[in-house]
């Protein structure tokens, strides 16, 4: 999911933005086989950056938030990595 964030960018941000956060979303349910902090900061970033283009920053915060809020260990995984980065959910 966060290829396609990746490569679909600036040709159809709206579903990059869709892919990125579908990849964190993924994360927070807890799937994905050792995942690292670079995993989840290029989901958000990607997710982020097509959001922008689209001017729907705000929605797409919204939605990781509610991500990083889940009471599993994937949800939590999101929030402490996202928190570290000093910019995270910015």
């Amino acid at each position: 999911m966060t290829r396609a964030a990746r490569d679909l960018t600036e040709t159809e941000p709206r579903f990059a933005m869709e892919a990125g956060l579908a990849a964190l979303r993924w994360i927070a349910e807890g799937y994905g086989y050792e995942i690292t902090g670079l995993d989840v900061r290029e989901a958000y970033d990607r997710a982020m950056r097509a959001a922008e283009i689209i001017g729907g920053r705000e929605n797409a915060l919204n939605r990781i938030r509610k991500l990083a809020a889940k009471d599993s260990d994937g949800g939590r995984i999101l929030a402490a990595i996202l928190r570290q980065d000093s910019g995270g959910m910015r």
